[in-house]
């Protein structure tokens, strides 16, 4: 599936290309407007001051699971992103990843589940995966589950590995595997170093 926007391939099938236009040209503008929008103002309070103190961005010398070791040089640390984002709204959560949910045909749009997906947008903030490779990652769990659905689970395994290969290291890529097949799918599946199911 593309990254479309919800509703324009509807949009071009009844209303035409205009119509599409002004779909993809009004999810332009929120997109824009979402990363516009200037963060929530906190209250001034002895609470608030402390958790900020407490959530400062600290360096470590532990390298993240998308750096691996020819990217960085020994001497150089990485900051962590020390975000509670699990009370953050969908919305915001797919602003701030850059991402939109799949464009889905409309009688499964209603079964897309928002509570997997924020997990998913949290997990990929946290290993600093680009918006580009968060968005293909949700469009192929759409399509993969909507389109390739008469296909085995292993068919599908192997296909994320050779599409993620380049952009995502397999560890996250089997961590993200074991989410789909256990959480999305419901299996009990997981990947061993291979990428194999087991």
């Amino acid at each position: 599936m593309s990254g479309l926007p919800a509703g324009a391939l509807e949009a071009l099938l009844t209303g035409g290309k205009e119509a599409f236009d002004q779909v993809v040209a009004d999810d332009r503008a929120a997109t824009q407007k979402a990363m516009n929008t200037s963060p929530p103002t906190v209250a001034k309070n002895k609470y608030n001051e402390k958790a900020a103190v407490k959530e400062a961005p600290t360096t470590t010398t532990e390298k993240s699971l998308t750096t691996t070791q020819k990217d960085v040089p020994e001497s150089e640390t990485v900051v962590e992103l020390p975000l509670d984002l699990a009370d953050t709204p969908i919305e915001s959560l797919r602003a701030l990843a850059g991402t939109t949910q799949p464009a889905l045909p409309s009688q499964y749009a209603e079964m897309w589940d928002q509570d997997l997906e924020h997990g998913f947008l949290q997990f990929g903030i946290h290993r600093q995966l680009p918006s580009t490779v968060l968005q293909s990652i949700l469009d192929f769990y759409a399509e993969t589950s909507i389109v390739s659905a008469g296909q085995t689970r292993q068919w599908a395994i192997e296909a994320f590995h050779r599409k993620f290969s380049g952009e995502v290291p397999r560890e996250i890529r089997n961590l993200l595997i074991e989410f789909w097949t256990k959480d999305i799918l419901g299996g009990s599946d997981t990947t061993d170093e291979g990428g194999e199911a087991r």
